[in-house]
């Protein structure tokens, strides 16, 4: 069974990623570019450069899981964020 540890914190990381990344190319990315840590416990949600995929990536007590949502019509809308470079933290 999966499950998804209730978590606080929620970031949208802005701008284009490249969809053939895997997990640890994304908790790489997370630490390099976003300066934080993946074991948190956050989820950290990518999207697509076209903007039809997102992959989310969450780590819990076990290891790390990795949702991909591919959309047939239309796309993810992208937030625009002034201030924060490359991360926007959505918290509850």
């Amino acid at each position: 069974m999966i499950t998804v540890v209730p978590t606080d914190q929620i970031y949208l990381c802005c701008g284009a990623t490249d969809m053939r990344r895997g997990i640890n190319s994304l908790a790489r990315m997370v630490q390099q570019v976003l300066a934080l840590n993946p074991h948190t416990g956050a989820i950290f949600c990518f999207r697509g450069r076209k903007g039809h995929i997102i992959k989310i990536l969450a780590h819990d007590d076990q290891g790390f899981c990795l949702f991909t949502k591919r959309l047939s019509d239309g796309c993810f809308a992208s937030p625009t964020v002034s201030g924060a470079p490359g991360h926007l933290a959505i918290g509850r």
